[in-house]
């Protein structure tokens, strides 16, 4: 019989969390990450291919199996990012930016799932935005995160609205909902690792908020929350925008 392995994912984020950093100080990031990842893939391989021939019990194993392979992939690769950040040794590869092209990266991809669960994407930005100055595929990687967590919370049938506006020096990108909303006691912790909101019926690594705010001010910006309970919430992040513009 076929037998697919099982992990606890909380022990796996919170003892990652707590030795990655470690790893990274001591400089043997790629090392640890290599040893684990590196079989990951292959299993993702494995399982992919093996899939398309079984049937029955064994293809809802193997299933299983592919899909947490790729669950553990993710949050090694947020592990990292979070190590790096802890660590002090987190790093960002800096060009212009055009906002709009950022935007429609971030929007495109999470679009499916605002769908899937009924909610509209609704961009709006300033006209003629300066460029900014940063790293695009990390910049598109917080915008990922704010309008992943705004579409898990907001309700069916409604909106979740990310904006950018052209303001003294920068670029602020904000994403809204209309979802449950953070109490105000809960505010200071949001970006702090293992914060999830209690009413959150899915759950992820708690750690995507705490590396946004890292990736931000890497880039020299802030970011911040905003939420009146069961009316709207808020998140920014201002972005330095490119001298000239």
């Amino acid at each position: 019989m076929l037998g697919v392995p099982i992990y606890d994912e909380d022990v796996f984020i919170q003892a990652g969390a707590l030795y990655i950093p470690r790893t990274v100080s001591d400089g043997q990031t790629t090392t640890t990450f290599n040893f684990i990842e590196i079989p990951l893939q292959v299993r993702i391989w494995l399982t992919k291919h093996i899939v398309f021939g079984a049937g029955g019990y064994y293809a809802q194993g193997l299933g299983s199996a592919s899909v947490t392979s790729k669950s553990m992939t993710r949050l090694l690769s947020d592990l990292l990012d979070f190590g790096k950040i802890e660590a002090g040794k987190f790093s960002i590869e800096k060009a212009p930016i055009r906002v709009e092209e950022a935007l429609a990266a971030a929007t495109e991809t999470m679009n499916l799932r605002a769908v899937e669960r009924g909610v509209e994407l609704v961009v709006r930005a300033d006209r003629h935005l300066p460029e900014i100055f940063g790293d695009k595929d990390r910049i598109v990687q917080v915008l990922w995160n704010l309008i992943g967590n705004a579409i898990k919370f907001a309700p069916e049938n409604s909106e979740v609205v990310i904006t950018a506006l052209a303001e003294t020096g920068v670029v602020t990108f904000s994403v809204s909902d209309s979802g449950p909303g953070i109490e105000k006691e809960n505010l200071p912790c949001v970006f702090d690792r293992f914060w999830q909101a209690e009413k959150s019926a899915t759950k992820g690594t708690g750690l995507g908020l705490a590396i946004a705010k890292g990736i931000v001010e890497a880039h020299g910006g802030r970011i911040w929350v905003e939420s009146t309970p069961g009316v709207k919430t808020t998140f920014s992040f201002t972005a330095p925008a490119l001298s000239g513009n």
